[in-house]
């Protein structure tokens, strides 16, 4: 694909390529934090529920955790794989670390495809579910996602 561009070309897509790791490392920064604030702390109370929908919220909060940092460790993989430093926002430039076998490359392509569908999926399930405790079940579970300073319960 490279190969068939203009100098020019080239550039933008490194560009992309820079943000999209950037904003890759920046989300799994944030999530790690998350997870962090999360372990440390007593998780609210789910509204009362159906014990198979409560294990679904429960489940699906986990798995999200699980696929951003999955898309983190493969698209690290594939970073390493094609040999190029990231540049990070412009500001810091990560070097490579490892050599990796081009059986690990192929695996971690696949993950990365995987896990990034994978998580669009969470996502629209998700949102799906708020909607469904907001307007069929007509419960707090929505509200209760909001800041307090968006009119949130405050309790």
């Amino acid at each position: 694909m490279l190969a068939t561009m203009d100098l020019s070309q080239i550039d933008q897509v490194v560009g992309l390529f820079n943000w999209h790791k950037s904003i890759g490392i920046t989300v799994f920064l944030l999530m790690l934090a998350r997870l962090i604030w999360r372990l440390s702390t007593k998780a609210p109370p789910l509204v009362p529920m159906a014990p198979v929908l409560a294990f679904g919220a429960r489940a699906l909060q986990w798995m999200f955790y699980l696929a951003v940092f999955g898309l983190f460790v493969s698209g690290y993989i594939l970073n390493e794989a094609a040999a190029h430093n990231i540049d990070f926002f412009w500001i810091v430039e990560i070097p490579l670390f490892f050599e990796i076998e081009e059986a690990a490359e192929t695996l971690a392509k696949l993950a990365h495809k995987t896990v990034a569908f994978s998580l669009i999926g969470f996502v629209l399930l998700h949102t799906g579910a708020a909607l469904y405790h907001h307007f069929h079940l007509r419960d707090e579970t929505l509200i209760g996602m909001l800041p307090s300073w968006r009119g949130a319960k405050q309790e």
